[in-house]
């Protein structure tokens, strides 16, 4: 999926954004980045994007997207006085476009996995360890629910495994990281285990970042084996930028977030030279 063009109306009509979004990565200002991820949470009906949408300043949204191999438009405008939207979708090649939600459809790990925010109850680390043993996580027949039925599976199971015995790597100069049995992230520098206490910001995001890759590239497998015409919702990264220092190359760090293949809008730090 890619959105393609965006034009964003407050409620009275007085204020007019439009965006134009090209090949690679688009990276935004703080308030710019906010008001687009928002935007395209409400287009997409994508609750982690969108969070609450109760602000004017998204009046009237005017999006065209390509998903699936056809062109849409979709024109979401805020019902008076509420914060619902009305919606009307148009396919670019005559359709009515009435497929559009059913076909992009996520399921509710997938939509929390298309936002990085450190600003959360729990973090991507932790998501290893829930998935290993759902039954203490997860009331019965919620994650199946979540999941849209797919953590329940052989698929998922099997990949889980797999994921665990090759998530791990090097960190910096000396940061390990790697995954215990259990699912639980071993962290260790120059021979000594750590605790994640005791790590600095970028450490602690740089971490993160990479478990939020890793999950979205275990997702990814888990539907190219049930639905090999799975459509993803673009990646908004809030904070890898503004929450590591400003010493630190990202581009490492973004290159794999592009091997996802989903196209990306990155929030850049205030004054902070890196995405420019």
């Amino acid at each position: 999926m890619k959105v393609k063009k965006l034009i964003i109306e407050n409620e009275d009509g007085a204020e007019r954004k439009e965006y134009v979004f090209g090949k690679g990565a688009v990276f935004l200002a703080p308030k710019e980045a906010d008001c687009v991820r928002r935007a395209v949470g409400i287009i997409l009906k994508n609750g982690s994007l969108a969070g609450k949408a109760g602000d004017e300043d998204l009046g009237r949204i005017d999006a065209e997207l390509e998903a699936a191999g056809r062109e849409y438009r979709v024109v979401a405008v805020r019902t008076e006085g509420e914060d619902r939207f009305f919606y009307s979708v148009f396919g670019k090649d005559g359709g009515d476009g009435g497929e559009f939600f059913d076909s992009i459809r996520q399921n509710g790990e997938e939509e929390e996995l298309s936002r990085f925010t450190l600003d959360r109850k729990d973090p991507f680390s932790a998501r290893f360890g829930k998935y290993r043993d759902t039954e203490r996580y997860y009331r019965r027949g919620e994650f199946g629910a979540l999941t849209g039925g797919a953590g329940g599976t052989d698929v998922f199971r099997t990949c889980l495994r797999e994921l665990i015995r090759s998530f791990g790597g090097k960190q910096g100069n000396s940061l390990l990281f790697s995954l215990g049995d259990g699912g639980e992230v071993i962290l260790t520098k120059r021979g000594r285990e750590l605790d994640r206490g005791s790590l600095s910001e970028t450490e602690r995001t740089e971490l993160e970042f990479l478990c939020f890759l890793a999950l979205n590239g275990f997702w990814r497998k888990i539907e190219e084996i049930r639905d090999f015409n799975h459509v993803f919702h673009p990646i908004f990264i809030d904070d890898l930028l503004p929450r590591t220092s400003r010493e630190t190359n990202v581009r490492d760090h973004l290159g794999a977030a592009s091997a996802l293949k989903r196209q990306l809008f990155v929030c850049r730090a205030e004054d902070d030279p890196r995405g420019e």
